[in-house]
């Protein structure tokens, strides 16, 4: 198999450095220009956020939703017509499992971005890197791919990753950094 048909994790670490077209003494200043150009900052972009009202009318109106509404409506319209006969009954019950489930969806939302605003602090903001074959901290939105990231956790033991790279005194891990 070809090392450019696998991913990163799969290769050995003088294969990743030649992948990345990086070396065990880091990126020239140069080339952390002409990346960061090319691939742009790396940092999590906030999104506009919408109201919250307007978020959890989103959660009573997409097509799930308005599905229901309609068996709710022609329940209320057969009750009006032949009374009786429970359709009011089970009207109310599908506006019921409209109500439950919006607000139920609407509250996973709120907890996934709040999950998700929480994350974003927990990145770091700066990062000791190895460029020119000096190590030097750098604000973590300006790393670049091919970029070797030091860690003072030993790898793989301590470290949330999927694979670390050992190359002399160097780590690399491809966990995601952003």
């Amino acid at each position: 198999m070809n090392s450019s048909d696998m991913s990163i994790a799969q290769q050995t670490p003088e294969a990743a450095l030649v992948a990345l077209r990086s070396s065990a003494q880091g990126l020239s200043a140069a080339e952390v220009r002409r990346r960061l150009k090319e691939f742009g900052f790396n940092r999590v972009e906030a999104v506009a956020r919408e109201s919250l009202w307007l978020t959890l009318l989103r959660e009573f109106s997409h097509f799930f939703a308005l599905i229901l509404w309609l068996a709710a409506g022609l329940a209320f319209l057969a009750a009006y017509f032949a009374p009786g006969q429970g359709m009011a009954e089970l009207g109310l019950d599908i506006v019921g499992v409209i109500v439950v489930n919006g607000c139920f969806s609407f509250w996973q939302s709120y907890r996934a971005e709040q999950a998700l605003a929480a994350l974003r602090q927990l990145l770091p903001q700066q990062v000791q890197v190895r460029r020119d074959g000096h190590t030097r901290e750098v604000p973590a939105t300006e790393l670049v791919p091919g970029d070797l990231a030091q860690t003072a956790i030993s790898p793989p033991s301590s470290m949330p990753s999927r694979k670390a790279v050992r190359c002399s005194r160097i780590s690399a891990s491809s966990s995601p950094t952003s």
